[in-house]
């Protein structure tokens, strides 16, 4: 059977080092047990190939530290929730936003936008110059402001702290990593600027391309 080049160094990878632990960083679960079992039907064993999605990873290198603060990961409804309220809350002092009736589908397509804001990681915000209008940008940016603070208070993490949270893991403590542990590492994937860090932060020799090119470098 012959496969394509990914799956064919992946294959390399578990024939050569069949002992070493190894995570796979696949789009989502599924695809990441197909690519395991093109390689298995190829007569290779996948012992020790692990299946991992960029956010299932930062939740697990990230876990230890959430369960010593006793804080939660934020799910994907109570995200909603919580949008659905602050716009309620707030929607008659929105600029932009208050043209649009007050509907779950406008939460929807705000939180959307204000996961992507908090995902770019940035220190301070982004300029108004970025967004469709000021107006919208000044609505977008307040909106993720008060999202972040109510998560806050309710002791829970969005994805985009979850990243962080696991960044400074590897950072900050050497025993987070099976000591032989290798992420393997396709680059048809978007990753986000707090995912490209998270993966950046692993020790170089750590990490194997599974195509000609590693992961872009965040600028």
């Amino acid at each position: 059977m012959t496969l394509p080049r990914m799956l064919a160094r992946l294959a390399d990878v578990c024939r050569t080092r069949p002992l070493a632990e190894k995570w796979l960083l696949a789009p989502n679960l599924r695809v990441g047990r197909q690519w395991i079992q093109q390689i298995a039907f190829s007569g290779v064993s996948a012992v020790n190939l692990r299946v991992q999605t960029i956010r299932g990873l930062a939740a697990e290198l990230a876990g230890p530290e959430m369960i010593r603060r006793n804080v939660s990961p934020l799910g994907s409804l109570q995200a909603e929730f919580l949008m659905d309220r602050l716009i309620a809350g707030t929607h008659a002092e929105l600029e932009y936003l208050s043209r649009t009736p007050a509907t779950p589908r406008l939460s929807q397509t705000v939180l959307r936008a204000v996961e992507s804001i908090r995902l770019e990681g940035l220190a301070e915000p982004p300029p108004l110059d970025r967004f469709e209008s000021p107006a919208k940008g000044r609505d977008l940016l307040r909106l993720a402001d008060a999202f972040r603070r109510e998560c806050t208070q309710r002791s829970l993490l969005d994805g985009a702290d979850v990243l962080r949270w696991a960044v400074r893991r590897l950072q900050d403590d050497p025993t987070a990593l099976p000591g032989d542990l290798l992420l393997l590492l396709p680059v048809d994937q978007d990753f986000c600027t707090l995912e490209r860090a998270l993966i950046q932060a692993f020790p170089s020799d750590r990490v194997l391309p599974s195509l000609d090119k590693a992961v872009e470098t965040a600028k």
